[in-house]
């Protein structure tokens, strides 16, 4: 099997709210993959929410 780096995947990041994974799922979005970010509560949520709309990313936010 090999790769193809053009293809788009679906990508769920746990933890997005901050740090790495909020990083992660900026540039994964970034590269046009469709990216399902969690955060841990609902004000982290609202949050990232927030961000992603504001930098109009690809990004799914759910809080679990």
């Amino acid at each position: 099997m090999t790769y193809n780096k053009n293809m788009k995947k679906t990508i769920l990041i746990t933890g997005a709210s901050s740090g790495f994974g909020k990083d992660t799922a900026v540039a994964l979005a970034k590269r046009g993959h469709k990216v399902i970010a969690t955060a841990h509560t609902k004000s982290l949520t609202k949050k990232l929410a927030d961000f992603v709309k504001d930098k109009k990313l690809n990004i799914k936010t759910f809080k679990l």
